[in-house]
Protein backbone atom coordinates (compact mmCIF):
# COMPACT_ATOMS: atom_id res chain seq x y z
CA UNK A 1 0.00 0.00 0.00
CA UNK A 2 1.09 3.47 -1.12
CA UNK A 3 0.06 5.50 2.05
CA UNK A 4 1.16 8.37 0.48
CA UNK A 5 -0.78 8.10 -2.43
CA UNK A 6 -4.22 6.77 -0.40
CA UNK A 7 -3.66 10.13 1.69
CA UNK A 8 -3.92 12.02 -1.41
CA UNK A 9 -6.72 10.39 -3.26
CA UNK A 10 -8.44 10.02 0.05
CA UNK A 11 -9.58 13.68 -0.39
CA UNK A 12 -9.48 13.64 -3.95
CA UNK A 13 -12.54 15.11 -5.72
CA UNK A 14 -11.68 12.98 -8.60
CA UNK A 15 -11.66 9.87 -6.61
CA UNK A 16 -15.10 11.44 -5.19
CA UNK A 17 -16.74 11.28 -8.51
CA UNK A 18 -15.46 7.78 -9.19
CA UNK A 19 -16.31 5.79 -6.36
CA UNK A 20 -20.18 8.23 -7.52
CA UNK A 21 -20.04 6.80 -10.53
CA UNK A 22 -19.49 3.53 -9.71
CA UNK A 23 -21.99 3.29 -7.49
CA UNK A 24 -24.84 5.34 -9.66
CA UNK A 25 -23.34 2.02 -12.36
CA UNK A 26 -23.80 -0.93 -9.55
CA UNK A 27 -27.58 0.31 -8.38
CA UNK A 28 -28.19 0.24 -12.14
CA UNK A 29 -27.19 -3.16 -12.08
CA UNK A 30 -28.88 -4.24 -9.01
CA UNK A 31 -26.06 -4.41 -6.57
CA UNK A 32 -27.52 -4.22 -3.61
CA UNK A 33 -24.30 -5.10 -1.83
CA UNK A 34 -20.25 -6.16 -2.02
CA UNK A 35 -19.05 -8.78 -2.97
CA UNK A 36 -21.51 -8.74 -5.97
CA UNK A 37 -20.30 -11.06 -8.77
CA UNK A 38 -21.68 -10.57 -12.20
CA UNK A 39 -20.83 -13.79 -15.05
CA UNK A 40 -22.05 -12.82 -18.21
CA UNK A 41 -24.62 -10.29 -17.16
CA UNK A 42 -26.15 -12.72 -14.79
CA UNK A 43 -25.57 -12.03 -10.86
CA UNK A 44 -24.52 -15.54 -8.82
CA UNK A 45 -26.06 -16.28 -6.34
CA UNK A 46 -24.14 -15.28 -3.01
CA UNK A 47 -24.43 -18.99 -1.75
CA UNK A 48 -22.13 -19.86 -4.79
CA UNK A 49 -18.98 -17.47 -4.12
CA UNK A 50 -17.03 -19.66 -1.35
CA UNK A 51 -14.11 -20.47 -4.04
CA UNK A 52 -14.84 -24.04 -4.92
CA UNK A 53 -18.42 -23.29 -5.83
CA UNK A 54 -17.21 -20.02 -7.57
CA UNK A 55 -14.99 -22.08 -9.81
CA UNK A 56 -17.55 -24.11 -10.82
CA UNK A 57 -19.54 -21.77 -12.25
CA UNK A 58 -17.03 -20.21 -14.11
CA UNK A 59 -16.28 -23.31 -15.71
CA UNK A 60 -19.69 -24.22 -16.48
CA UNK A 61 -20.11 -20.46 -17.91
CA UNK A 62 -16.34 -21.31 -20.37
CA UNK A 63 -17.79 -24.55 -21.16
CA UNK A 64 -21.14 -23.12 -22.37
CA UNK A 65 -19.66 -20.52 -24.18
CA UNK A 66 -17.67 -22.88 -25.92
CA UNK A 67 -20.42 -25.38 -27.30
CA UNK A 68 -21.90 -21.78 -28.88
Amino acid sequence: LDVARWKRDAGSEQIAQRIYLDSKRGQSMGVKGTPTVFINGREVPFEQLPAEKLRLVIQYEINAAGSR
